[in-house]
């Protein structure tokens, strides 16, 4: 491909008229050989110019072997087709081509780029402008092209004619060829915005020029960038301007994506299975007193990705520590944060459900989408508790990725709760607690005041109990203190019965005489006193003791509470859990709610008077009537049992007799 002639021997042969030489043998051609170490083609001139006409003639019109530059060389050309020169050759410093014009053309490579996708963009003629860039830039179309353009359709893997390097750029619409792009490299259906040239080498070798190096496409609609690796040859035409000889241009290597890593639709239903069986396994170990940490670690190497690729892993019960990039990251998620060395204490181990473990996991894929050694899966899985049976649905999208040892594995996992369209609750304050309870007790004065001055009692307490209650927004849990036959009140006709008393409300409980207003004597105060306050995002509860005063008697009676609060829908708090109860009294009797019949009494006294005439029998008859007493005392006295107050007829000094030795 060089005028230059590299070093070598060659023969010039001359056909010429000669004399007879020595001896009178007669010769019609004379063979010289010349020695050259380095010998330019103009060289040859001077020695054809010295020649007769016929050899100037001959060698004009000579086959390639007469100099011998080889059969692919049409050598006619090279001496007599109107070059520059005495006798029509080119010197070589005219052809070669300089590191500036290799690298204006490749500014010129990136403008004509730039300028097809902006006419493709605008809705212009951008056939017409490859068309352009093609001549301007590659040799011209009677010069076969080496163009591997690493397009992804192998029977067309090279395009030795320009005609197709154009169709490769704008696409197969510029020219009918059928199978070619649709739509080409340059425009994408997106365009280019920006190249970039990256040289890592420019090799000048006389009248040719070959750059190597990676060269950037900036997208025009997305800003991403592309890099692409190229080799790119020049070589001087006609006019003297350096042009694109070969192009080779490739994606660069990436060891985990070749034609046999593809992932299948039954290999990412392979994954799944093998994921739910994992988890199954893992929970099953763990209800058996097993080592379910070691079998989490050895599902999670042969699942996951880690060790082979990065993994972005986001669990579905991960508040603090969202994401998982590392493997002991996953382990702490699986099998709990106490389990693994450095584990975050929110994880209570998803792969053991708790400590209830999973009887079984089932995956309904919604799509997946596979792209050579990648595949995207997304849908539900729905994993059973072991120990309740319920099943709880969740939202997962996985990535597998095949790894250079050719298994795939995850590098994808986003698992999620599904959306609940209720809206959240605003978090309850201490504050609105308070008010809470400061109206509860407000409306229990009012009601009782209502009804000591002879008002409408049952409208002011359905009126509070509408205000205060959650009946008609919410479930409420309400024990009574005061009830013993109807002790859970779920609806609000029970709970007004329980407040105004069952004669006042429709379908009573004829045990309730109306707490709200003391049974008839009303309250005159209701003072709160609380142990603690537990607040949890929308509810809070609330547990201590509150004192209510007698409107009647001004005496004060203790009650327990257990309150629960919540929000609704209207953002009104209110209570949703109210649990009421006597406090415990440790003095052993009769239980309480037993009432003492009359019948029981009138038997009472007729043993208390038997006893005293058994005494004193025993004592006229000189018996043991000491003994008699002990044995009449411990059945008829609660000494032992209870207090007993003990007031005797004639007692003066020792007026009260609270032992039984007093009242022996």
């Amino acid at each position: 491909s060089s005028h230059l002639l590299p070093q070598r021997s060659f023969s010039l042969l001359f056909l010429c008229p000669c004399s007879p030489l020595t001896g009178g043998q007669q010769t019609g051609m004379l063979s010289r050989c010349i020695q050259a170490p380095k010998t330019h083609a103009r060289h040859l001139t001077c020695l054809v110019a010295a020649a007769p006409p016929i050899s100037r003639d001959f060698v004009s019109r000579a086959s390639p072997s007469v100099v011998g530059l080889g059969a692919d060389r049409d050598h006619r050309k090279l001496f007599s087709v109107g070059l520059a020169g005495p006798v029509g050759v080119r010197h070589a410093s005219d052809l070669a081509v300089s590191k500036r014009e290799v690298l204006q053309a490749q500014k010129a490579w990136g403008k004509s780029i730039k300028r097809i996708s902006k006419v493709y963009n605008q809705g212009g003629d951008y056939a017409a402008e490859a068309r352009q860039a093609v001549a301007e830039l590659y040799n011209e179309s009677s010069t076969r092209v080496l163009f591997d353009p690493h397009n992804k359709l192998k029977e067309f893997e090279f395009r030795p004619r320009a005609a197709q390097a154009m169709c490769y750029i704008a696409g197969s619409k510029v020219d009918d060829l059928d199978g070619l792009d649709e739509i080409g490299f340059e425009v994408g259906g997106k365009g280019w915005s920006d190249v970039e040239f990256d040289n890592h080498q420019i090799e000048l070798t006389e009248n040719l020029a070959v750059a190597v190096g990676s060269y950037y496409f900036t997208c025009a609609e997305t800003s991403g960038i592309k890099e692409v690796d190229y080799t790119l040859g020049y070589k001087k035409s006609d006019d003297g301007k350096p042009r694109i000889l070969f192009h080779h241009s490739s994606v660069p290597f990436d060891p985990s994506s070749t034609a046999d890593a593809a992932i299948s639709d039954e290999e990412v239903q392979q994954l799944q299975a093998a994921w739910a069986s994992a988890i199954k396994n893992i929970s099953k170990t763990y209800l058996e007193k097993g080592d379910y940490v070691a079998a989490a670690a050895s599902a999670a190497g042969e699942l996951y990705g880690y060790g082979h690729s990065d993994v972005l892993f986001k669990p579905t019960k991960a508040a603090e520590a969202q994401f998982r990039p590392s493997a002991d990251d996953a382990m702490s998620y699986f099998v709990g944060g106490e389990a693994v060395e450095g584990g975050y204490a929110e994880d209570t181990g998803f792969a053991i459900n708790g400590g209830k473990g999973w009887s079984n996991v089932e995956f309904d894929n919604h799509a997946t989408k596979r792209s050579g050694n990648i595949a995207i899966a997304m849908g539900n899985y729905h994993f059973t508790c072991a120990q309740t049976g319920s099943k709880t649905k969740v939202e997962y999208t996985f990535g597998y990725k095949k790894n250079t040892d050719g298994k795939a594995r995850i590098f994808l996992h986003h698992s999620s709760v599904p959306y609940d369209a209720t809206p959240p609750a605003k978090e309850v304050s201490k504050e609105e607690v308070d008010k809470a309870q400061a109206a509860w007790a407000s409306a229990i004065k009012a009601i009782s005041k209502t009804y000591l001055d002879g008002g409408d009692y049952v409208a002011a307490a359905g009126e509070a109990a509408g205000q205060l209650y959650g009946y008609g927004h919410t479930k409420v849990l309400f024990k009574p203190t005061k009830a013993l036959e109807a002790q859970f009140r779920p609806s609000a006709e029970d709970a007004m019965s329980y407040f105004v008393g069952h004669e006042a409300v429709e379908g009573g409980h004829s045990e309730d005489s109306g707490f709200a207003i003391n049974g008839g004597k009303g309250w005159s105060d209701v003072k709160f006193e609380n142990h603690q306050t537990k607040l949890t995002g929308d509810v809070a509860l609330a547990m201590g003791n509150y004192y209510f005063t007698c409107a009647q008697t001004g005496s004060e009676t203790k009650v327990e509470y257990t309150f629960g609060y919540k929000k609704g829908e209207d953002d009104q708090l209110r209570i949703f859990l109210h649990h009421s109860s006597v406090p415990f009294d440790p003095t052993p009797g009769v239980p309480l709610g037993v009432a003492i019949s009359a019948e029981e009494v009138d038997d009472a006294q007729a043993a208390w008077a038997s006893a005293i005439t058994n005494i004193s029998k025993t004592y006229l008859e000189g018996g043991d009537y000491v003994g008699v007493a002990g044995d009449a005392a411990g059945q008829l006295y609660g000494y032992g049992h209870s207090q007993v107050l003990f007031k005797p007829t004639k007692a003066a000094d020792a007026q009260f007799r609270p032992s039984a030795e007093d009242a022996m």
